[in-house]
């Protein structure tokens, strides 16, 4: 598969990444387990609110603790597998920390290796914290990388991604090493550069082009 067939351009020109929704719901972010950390996010008392990229954007630009709880509500809808909410809580502070210093020095090893080091939480939940915060990296701006993108380019197998696919380990359980990452930015940010769109709009394309068994809930 090429990026560059008209069709598939066209697609990512129409496309709008930044109003991106996805449903929440009180019944699942209202669980005892999260102890009301999502209790702001219906405050209108709507038991269902409609949350977009930008809005979880724009409250990690005002603040980090409450836009690292946005993000993962969009990402995670419905609370997250197993206990990824509950560890993200329990590490709040660290992870807000970790994007706060990102916010201001960029992406380094040592930060990768810091956000991804908290007990349960992987790269598919800690890239779309790095792309909401806004976080440039030495090979452009972060950019979500989840099982559904890394379904995409494993079964897609798009030319553009080469260098992306030799790097990816065989084993997802193993996560993705920094200079991995940085080849799908780097792939990513350049593809998004000809193609005359944004970076976000090219990984939101594979997302929901992901032949995944299940259909994207994010529309």
């Amino acid at each position: 598969m090429k990026f560059h067939e008209k069709e598939v351009i066209e697609v990512i020109r129409s496309d709008d990444p930044g109003a991106q929704p996805i449903l929440i719901k009180a019944k699942n972010l209202g669980k005892p387990k999260f102890e009301g950390q999502f209790d702001f996010l219906f405050e209108d008392r709507e038991d269902t609110q409609r949350l977009t990229r930008n809005d979880v954007q724009l409250e990690m630009a005002k603040n980090t603790r409450k836009g690292v709880l946005k993000a993962f509500a969009w990402g995670f809808p419905e609370g997250g597998r197993g206990n990824l909410g509950v560890n993200v809580l329990g590490n709040l502070a660290g992870l807000s920390d970790c994007l706060d210093e990102m916010k201001e020095t960029g992406l380094s090893e040592r930060s990768w290796e810091a956000i991804n080091g908290f007990h349960g939480i992987k790269f598919a939940t800690t890239t779309k914290f790095l792309h909401f915060a806004k976080i440039t990296s030495a090979s452009g701006p972060c950019q979500i990388f989840d099982e559904r993108v890394w379904n995409f380019l494993e079964k897609v197998q798009p030319d553009e991604f080469s260098a992306t696919l030799e790097k990816l380990s065989r084993k997802r359980s193993y996560g993705i090493r920094y200079a991995t990452y940085l080849t799908y930015l780097n792939d990513l940010n350049a593809l998004a550069d000809k193609l005359r769109v944004s970076g976000a709009a090219v990984e939101m394309y594979m997302f929901k082009n992901s032949p995944d068994k299940r259909a994207a809930r994010h529309q």
